[in-house]
């Protein structure tokens, strides 16, 4: 048996659905045209109204996420941040959206007000929330890479750069700093293609010259990299006296790799001019001899003599200083030429590779980028996003961990080193007795005794040393010392690395311990 539904039956059923359907959507609008009444007033200046008007409708329903999104707005025109903040999260919370009330939108707004309250964790988490809702949302995933990039999470940073560059191919900004990213992650060829590209898209960009620059000097590329930062040295884009200063240190080292020996003492002697006139005593020592090496490579030596009398003055005690001085004369004379090792065993060649080397650390061109940022935080990973993390175990990684200790060392001022010097010997198994005389800026002298024997003395030379290796001279020097003070036993500690001639003089003399390099990094973990 079948059953019919009666014509008339049939049309009044669908009209009272037609009535229901009309009649909700003429309520919401209503409503809709409530609120937006209400937010104009707001904007005209009656808040006062326009909050009655909301709050009514919010009392009656909290529930309903309209009177929230409209007193959120409200909030914002008066500056009223954590009133919007409260308001987005009980939207968040009901979990009720419309094509008004847009999920990515709120997301996105809660996670830009944690980020201007430094509440960095949040924001992260609410970045996060948008792009899985729209993976190729171009803002959130900006702050997700930067955040990322900001708190030296390379691979992290890398997973959101890659759609990001895609999503918005012309912002020359996300170029670079993903160049930079993949020279973190040792993808060299990668952040030359990034940073060049960074280059293309605003020619007037100096962090992007520059860092492209850096680059290729690091790939050893001498010619490329300052075909690219001659124009920033020619035209001075900048008067900013450290931009200067690092720009004008990176141009010396490329010319001196392209063999423009010229043009590289010019750019020396300009680093010289901006350290003496800015009075930053720590880069005038490495200014000066950056100068007078550059000096012997184009034949200038008064220029090299000038550089070499000052820092004698300044340290009479610097035996680098002293064996550079005689190589000085045995260059003027004729005896030997730049490219031949010194009657005293002085080979320049030795001296410019470590030269070279400490121009520019190997995250120097994380540093330089500005990228890196004050506040720490940490970022909520999630079980992929840990795994990148744990892949992060490459040479630079590490070289970060070791670099950290020797430069928090290096960089010691007088009465914290000599309490860290305190503590080095004390870990070493000594007493400190008394302080030595001495004269530099970059170290200091003592004489200890050992723990289990005090009849056993030692002379301890503590040295803040980077850019010069420790010599036989040195050594030599060394001993005589000890026998001067009556040491059995005698340390040099410094971060450098020994010389050919320093090596086999310690296979020859037994009494004394050389603390440098891993050993050093070791010993500074445990104090530090």
């Amino acid at each position: 048996m079948t059953y019919s539904i009666p014509l008339a039956n049939l049309l009044l059923t669908v009209f009272s659905i037609i009535m229901f359907v009309a009649g909700f959507f003429i309520f919401i609008r209503d409503k809709r045209s409530i609120f937006h009444r209400a937010f104009k007033m707001a904007q005209s200046g009656d808040s006062v109204k326009a909050r009655e008007i909301i709050q009514s409708r919010l009392t009656k329903n909290r529930n309903d996420p309209f009177p929230h999104y409209y007193m959120a707005l409200v909030d914002s025109l008066e500056g009223k941040t954590d009133q919007v903040l409260n308001h987005l999260l009980e939207i968040k919370r009901i979990g009720h959206f419309e094509k008004e009330i847009n999920p990515s939108d709120i997301f996105l707004k809660i996670g830009t007000i944690y980020y201007d309250q430094n509440k960095l964790n949040e924001a992260f988490l609410y970045f996060k929330e948008v792009i899985q809702i729209h993976p190729y949302h171009e803002a959130s995933l900006a702050y997700l890479a930067f955040l990322s990039i900001g708190q030296r999470e390379f691979n992290l940073a890398e997973k959101y750069f890659r759609p990001l560059v895609q999503t918005a191919p012309d912002v020359s900004e996300y170029h670079i700093a993903r160049g930079v990213t993949q020279a973190m992650l040792n993808k060299k060829q990668k952040a030359i293609t990034s940073l060049q590209k960074g280059v293309s898209l605003d020619p007037e960009n100096e962090t992007a010259i520059f860092l492209a620059s850096l680059m290729f000097f690091n790939m050893r590329q001498g010619k490329k990299a300052y075909q690219i930062i001659r124009r920033y040295v020619e035209e001075r884009l900048t008067m900013d006296p450290y931009i200067s200063y690092i720009v004008h240190r990176l141009a010396a080292a490329c010319c001196y790799m392209i063999q423009d020996y010229q043009k590289s003492l010019k750019y020396a002697q300009t680093c010289l001019s901006i350290v003496l006139a800015q009075e930053w005593r720590e880069q005038e020592r490495d200014s000066r001899i950056s100068t007078f090496y550059q000096a012997f490579f184009a034949a200038d030596y008064q220029e090299a003599e000038d550089m070499l009398l000052s820092l004698e003055v300044r340290d009479p005690e610097d035996t680098l200083i002293l064996l550079f001085s005689d190589f000085r004369r045995e260059l003027k004379e004729g005896k030997l030429t730049v490219e031949k090792i010194s009657e005293r065993g002085l080979d320049l060649k030795y001296y410019m590779k470590k030269w070279l080397k400490t121009r520019f650390s190997d995250d120097a061109i994380y540093e330089l980028s500005g990228l890196e940022q004050e506040i720490k935080f940490d970022i909520p990973f999630s079980k992929e996003e840990q795994s990148l993390k744990n892949i992060f175990t490459n040479k630079i990684g590490r070289k970060k961990v070791q670099g950290s200790f020797i430069k928090q060392f290096n960089s010691l001022e007088t009465l914290p080193f000599l309490d860290v010097c305190n503590r080095l010997i004390s870990e070493l198994g000594f007493v400190l007795q008394e302080r030595l005389k001495y004269t530099g800026s970059d170290g200091a002298n003592f004489l200890a005794k050992k723990k289990n024997n005090l009849k056993i003395s030692a002379l301890f030379q503590i040295r803040k040393w980077e850019d010069y290796p420790i010599s036989d001279i040195f050594l030599r020097d060394h001993q005589s010392y000890m026998k001067e003070q009556q040491a059995e036993l005698g340390f040099v500690i410094a971060s450098s690395k020994l010389t050919i001639g320093a090596e086999q003089e310690l296979n020859k003399e037994t009494h004394i311990t050389v603390v440098n390099e891993k050993n050093l990094v070791k010993l500074l973990a445990k104090i530090l």
